[in-house]
């Protein structure tokens, strides 16, 4: 059974009270948080691009609805070391559309200025949506870049039944191999205020 047909039919499960959905706290439609600044921010900003790893999605078992996770940095905005973790407790269904990611990053020092991130993740489409904003320090006066990048995510699944006792349906889709995705520039603007 492809990907799709596994969503699909824990979605229905899921629907349908077969599998009850337990409510989890809904994810936040954006973060703002700091990171170390990259040196090559400004050459990095007019094309930029992300790396998404880690990237995980667990659907249909009796407690929970499905909850996806990734790790995904902006080549420009951050050191390379510095990944945000994007995560949430989804809804299912072929008519429910984007969601919104909760996302956050370790913090450090090093920045004055915090990072901005929107992230939504469809589960009928597979398709990863991020809008961020950052400043380049390394400039001045320093610059304010929004970009946005979206991809569809290849997220093979393997179905898993706890056990005879415990017949409970997880299907996990994930792939954990990171891979870069290209964005486009929206707004580039000088940091007003001090």
């Amino acid at each position: 059974m492809t990907r799709h047909g596994l969503l699909l039919l824990a979605a229905l499960a899921v629907s349908s009270g077969v599998i009850p959905a337990q409510a989890r706290p809904s994810a936040q439609p954006s973060t703002m948080a700091r990171s170390e600044p990259n040196a090559d921010c400004l050459t990095l900003s007019d094309h930029p691009s992300w790396e998404i790893t880690n990237i995980q999605l667990t659907t249909g078992n009796l407690l929970n609805g499905p909850y996806f996770s990734a790790q995904v940095r902006n080549y420009a905005a951050a050191s390379p070391d510095t990944y945000f973790s994007c995560q949430a407790a989804l809804k299912s269904g072929a008519t429910v559309g984007p969601q919104a990611l909760a996302c956050s990053a370790p913090l450090q020092g090093g920045t004055k200025y915090p990072t901005h991130i929107a992230a939504t993740y469809d589960v009928a489409t597979s398709r990863f949506t991020i809008d961020e904003t950052w400043v380049c320090e390394n400039n001045r006066p320093p610059l304010l870049f929004t970009g946005k990048a979206s991809t569809t995510l290849d997220l093979p699944c393997a179905p898993v039944i706890s056990s005879r006792e415990d017949p409970n349906l997880v299907v996990t889709c994930a792939h954990m191999t990171p891979f870069s995705f290209p964005g486009t520039l929206v707004s580039q603007s000088p940091v007003s205020g001090p």
